[in-house]
């Protein structure tokens, strides 16, 4: 029994020696999760700037994009002479009152077209649209 004896304490030591290094090891693991946790916040943090950075360069951009495009179309247009844009509104509108026409079309209604196109040169462009609107 000596030799029973004996081997108790030494594998009682090395059973403790052994839940000493698991639980040194757990608190470092421990630790290692707390580091790592605040890391990762550190990350998404600087993470979420770098993509709010982004879209406002974006943003910009497409500011940029757009105010370009507002200048070339004033440039354009700037162009047209006014003459054009009487020509082409006059185009519009004999195209919308041809499409208007068909075959049912009364003949009270073609004399209404007809006066309001003979009529239109001498009165004011909001009357013309507003009494376009009453005319089917």
């Amino acid at each position: 029994m000596d030799c029973r004896e004996n081997e108790m304490p030494s594998e009682l030591a090395h059973t403790a020696q052994l839940f000493l290094d698991f639980m040194t090891r757990i608190t470092k693991l421990e630790e290692l999760v707390a580091v790592s946790g605040r890391l990762l916040a550190g990350f998404h943090q600087e993470l979420a700037k770098v993509l709010l950075d982004e879209l406002e360069c974006l943003m910009e951009d497409g500011i940029g994009v757009m105010r370009a495009e507002n200048e070339s179309s004033l440039q354009f247009l700037d162009k047209l002479s006014a003459f054009d844009l009487v020509h082409h509104a006059t185009c519009f509108e004999k195209e919308r009152i041809i499409m208007s026409l068909d075959r049912n079309t009364s003949s009270g209604e073609l004399e209404s077209y007809c006066l309001m196109w003979d009529l239109r040169p001498f009165i004011n462009e909001v009357v013309m649209h507003q009494a376009w609107r009453y005319i089917p």
